[in-house]
């Protein structure tokens, strides 16, 4: 039974829409690993399409622009999948940011902000104490 050259790229482009949409599953975090598998049918089968002949140009052009997107596509993955490795987005961005250093610390609201204001003045060298607040300060009025 003979398999028509056209039917074989039909198939071709439907096992790399199927490889796209895999890898943006695993890169989305739905696949825990990326699909090494389908990638390795799918590059076996281009090789045995490229080494085969091919009489109309129609089919090799065909052929030739399905090879050219996979290998745009394989070339995205593998820096997706570096900066993955790595920690980092694609633009060179930290996935997470950052925590703050004083993440342990509590919450504090604006009332007990305006009444830890006057704790947060310099402490007066003379040694006086404010009347109105009771810190060391050298105002006379908080």
């Amino acid at each position: 039974m003979v398999v028509s050259i056209d039917s074989e790229l039909s198939a071709l482009d439907r096992r790399m829409t199927a490889l796209r949409v895999d890898y943006e599953r695993f890169f989305s975090g739905d696949l825990k690993q990326p699909p090494l598998v389908a990638r390795r049918e799918l590059e076996q089968f281009l090789r045995r399409l490229g080494n085969s002949e091919i009489d109309r140009a129609v089919d090799r052009f065909r052929l030739h622009s399905m090879e050219g997107r996979y290998n745009a596509l394989r070339e995205l993955w593998e820096k997706r999948l570096t900066a993955r490795e790595q920690g980092r987005t694609l633009t060179g961005r930290p996935l997470a940011p950052e925590a703050p250093a004083a993440l342990d610390e509590a919450p504090v609201d604006a009332a007990a902000a305006r009444s830890s204001s006057a704790t947060a003045r310099p402490a007066d060298p003379s040694g006086r104490t404010c009347r109105s607040c009771a810190t060391r300060n050298s105002r006379s009025s908080c």
